[in-house]
């Protein structure tokens, strides 16, 4: 799809769909634009998306919060996220998946920054997690990562993605931190 847009670069290509579809205005944020200089969102992500796909007559895009249901064990949320990014996969579309960087501050897990990360192959769910290869946008580079059973099961799974640092930067010193998976964009 992306060789369908206007553009000779995949710089131009990126540039011309921030402005054509990131710069309308958010059908969720009063007052704001889909894209700003602080990202996108995941519901913003999904409508531009489906603003594409439609102009090109292809199926639409959904969205999924990752995060675990009320009485959901660990084991059965791992399943349901390997199932929805593995089912996006075989209908033709590497899920985007949503990832925070976590920190615990004053008490509380706040989000200090959020990351998006495109799923290429889903493992088999096994006692720790699932391993998956991805797409890290910053750089371009495919990588290997592990959604992992949740020390902290509020949180939803963890990522272990070592060559992707979320948020990093933005952790105090002594500050407990995690990645976690949030949500996901595809086809199912």
């Amino acid at each position: 799809m992306a060789d369908t847009l206007p553009g000779d670069s995949d710089e131009s290509r990126l540039s011309y769909t921030i402005r054509a579809y990131g710069l309308r205005p958010s059908a969720h944020l009063r007052g704001r634009t889909r894209w700003s200089r602080a990202g996108i969102n995941v519901t913003d992500l999904t409508n531009l998306g489906n603003d594409l796909a439609a102009t090109r007559l292809l199926p639409s895009l959904r969205n999924e919060v990752l995060l675990p249901r009320a009485g959901e064990s660990s084991d059965h949320l791992a399943g349901r996220v390997r199932d929805t990014l593995s089912t996006s996969l075989s209908h033709g579309l590497p899920p985007v998946v949503s990832i925070r960087r976590q920190a615990l501050r004053n008490g509380a897990w706040i989000t200090v920054e959020s990351h998006f990360i495109t799923v290429l192959r889903v493992g088999a769910v096994d006692p720790t997690g699932i391993q998956i290869d991805y797409i890290d946008p910053w750089g371009g580079r495919k990588c290997v990562g592990h959604l992992g059973i949740p020390s902290e099961s509020a949180l939803g799974l963890e990522a272990d993605l070592p060559a992707t640092p979320v948020g990093r930067r933005l952790v105090h010193a002594g500050e407990k931190t995690l990645v976690t998976v949030s949500a996901v964009i595809g086809r199912w």
